[in-house]
């Protein structure tokens, strides 16, 4: 990449002549490139410098290697499991065995990379030329108004003064300021592409294409992932989709943001048809189709919202990428712990109960989707008005009568659908898991305490502090993990439910305490407690046979839950009235 700097001084050198041109390009990237042979068919004179990277990132360093590292990758994958599709070899060489022991010699699989890379260079070097500019390479310094001095690759000096001047010299990968980072060996995104040797194990800091695309293609290779490359298609997919979507809702849009959810849900399920019913695609088909819907639904979202017109030139903060990571870098743990808590459990009944134990207790966690959709309708708008309400000077009483509105539409949903739970799960479960029913009341407990915790988060959100919410989902999951592995011996699926319930339920408690000393949130106490016991009630007499008189105990104790906050239900029901009489008045 060409580099430009500014030396007032260097314009006392009065024996190298100064070149007028239309239009000077220091960089010969991507938006440069195309500008300058634009520009340059238009019959204008244009000089464009670039100091090595001929054509820019995508092609030297980032999307060209590494997807040809991916390419090597998945013909290896290819090769290796040839066997399945009655592909092998005289026995002579080994039969199908020697197929499945292929492996990458890394000399050549480099060698190839920058052959590809390097047939692109040379086309570049050819097509700039062609289209009528003047080509240099070099390193550009500005040394006065609209004018450089260019230190030529092969010696010598010129200047050139452009009518209009384009910057376009990219940026180098970061090394974000770690304590202790720079005593381990580190690599960064263009240091990936040349490794004299694979490594046996890899961590990556950053979730960028670069990097991610070689992580996929280090999978392939050294531990045999399936799929490895349409996984990260659909990485780089869904990136597209959370920024264009995330960054319509941050302005203000938000039932565009609702709209764009719902195209990318459309555009998924009509892939997901068309690949898996109609073409039969399997595994690979169903990540295209989730690809598909997130491209979609970010396409329609970036020229929707017209974010295009946002697009500048890239600035580098420092003092912004140093906020960003500290807030960021702990919602990595943070993820992660959530994810063994969420999935912990089916894979700790494996491994203490058996396949079959197993099966029912995942076929039974599909039903806690039912409340997660509840609640994650109205977590889209709330976390925008957190944002919004978190320094109002009464926002505690608006906070608290949310909270009270949200945990009793959530909990009374979850108490229904634990009362209504064997004919929901005849519909839901295929017979062969149909006793999976059994679960389906605690599991719905653990989603209901989950969902309160959730809403929590977006305090955090709102102030910028992620590190609570790292510690007390990493709390969380370690509690999570351990009950589970010893409950689930003697009490089976239970045992692993129990466990999801006292880790949802130690999130909420300590999120809870935290943020009523940061906002002075008013919560309730006694009422959220009342709601919890009598939706655990429910749940207990549901995970049972019984008669009519235990049924009559639940929908009793469902009553009582669904009136357990009369304010909330006499407001929502005069807000409900006022809306249905203006409108009857308007008609």
């Amino acid at each position: 990449m060409s580099q430009s700097t500014v030396n007032s001084d260097a314009t006392n050198q009065t024996d190298v002549p100064v070149e007028e041109v239309d239009l000077l390009v220091v960089g010969g990237g991507k938006a440069g490139k195309s500008l300058a042979m634009l520009r340059a068919k238009a019959g204008d004179k244009v000089v464009m410098v670039e100091r090595d990277k001929v054509g820019g990132t995508c092609i030297n360093v980032a999307c060209i290697p590494t997807k040809t590292l991916i390419s090597a990758a998945r013909v290896l994958h290819e090769v290796q499991g040839s066997g399945a599709y009655g592909v092998t070899l005289p026995e002579q060489d080994g039969g199908t065995d020697a197929l499945t022991q292929a492996r990458i010699d890394l000399a050549s699989f480099r060698a190839r990379k920058e052959a590809v890379v390097g047939g692109m260079v040379a086309a570049h070097e050819k097509m700039f030329p062609a289209s009528g500019m003047d080509f240099v390479k070099g390193t550009a310094r500005f040394v006065g108004e609209r004018t450089v001095e260019i230190t030529l690759n092969d010696g010598g000096l010129r200047r050139v003064r452009g009518a209009k001047v384009l910057i376009n010299t990219g940026t180098t990968p970061s090394v974000p300021p770690i304590d202790g980072l720079a005593d381990v060996r580190y690599w960064t995104s263009e240091d990936l592409l040349t490794l004299p040797e694979l490594p046996t194990g890899l961590v990556v800091l950053g979730g960028g294409v670069v990097c991610t695309g070689v992580a996929c293609a280090l999978g392939s290779v050294l531990w045999n992932m399936e799929h490895a490359a349409a996984f990260f298609v659909l990485f780089c997919s869904v990136c597209v989709f959370k920024a264009t979507t995330q960054l319509a809702r941050g302005l203000g849009h938000v039932r565009r943001f609702v709209l764009y959810g719902l195209i990318n849900a459309l555009a998924m399920v009509v892939s997901t048809y068309l690949l898996l019913v109609r073409a039969h695609t399997g595994i690979e088909g169903y990540l295209w189709s989730y690809t598909i819907g997130y491209l979609v639904g970010g396409l329609v979202a970036f020229l929707g919202s017209a974010e295009y017109r946002l697009l500048a030139p890239f600035r580098f903060d420092r003092d912004l990428l140093r906020r960003m990571l500290v807030y960021s870098l702990p919602l990595v743990p943070n993820l992660l712990s959530w994810w063994l808590v969420s999935v912990s459990g089916r894979y700790v009944v494996l491994w203490g109960s058996g396949l079959a134990a197993a099966g029912l207790f995942t076929a039974a966690s599909k039903m806690p989707s039912l409340i997660n959709i509840v609640a994650s309708v109205f977590q889209q708008a709330w976390q925008y008005s957190t944002a919004r309400e978190i320094d109002s000077p009464d926002r505690g009483a608006f906070f608290g009568s949310v909270l009270r509105g949200y945990s009793l539409a959530t909990l009374s949903t979850a108490g229904l659908v634990i009362a209504l739970n064997r004919p929901i799960s005849r519909v839901m479960l295929q017979a062969e898991f149909a006793e999976g029913w059994r679960y389906v009341p605690l599991l719905m407990l653990v989603a209901s305490f989950g969902v309160i915790s959730i809403f929590f988060e977006s305090f955090y959100q709102a102030l910028k502090n992620s590190g609570v919410l790292m510690v007390s989902t990493m709390l969380g999951a370690v509690v999570n993990v351990v009950l589970a592995v010893v409950l689930v011996p003697f009490m089976g699926p239970w045992g692993a439910g129990l466990a999801g319930a006292v880790a949802y339920a130690l999130v909420l408690v300590v999120r809870a305490r935290d943020l009523r000393r940061r906002i002075d949130l008013p919560i309730d106490r006694s009422r959220l407690t009342y709601q919890l016991v009598l939706l655990s009630s429910i749940a207990v007499f549901m995970s049972v046979d019984g008669g009519p008189w235990l049924t009559a105990t639940v929908w009793t104790c469902l009553a009582l839950l669904a009136t357990s906050d009369m304010t909330v239900l006499a407001t929502s029901t005069r807000a409900v009235v006022g809306t249905l009489a203006r409108r009857a008045g308007r008609r």
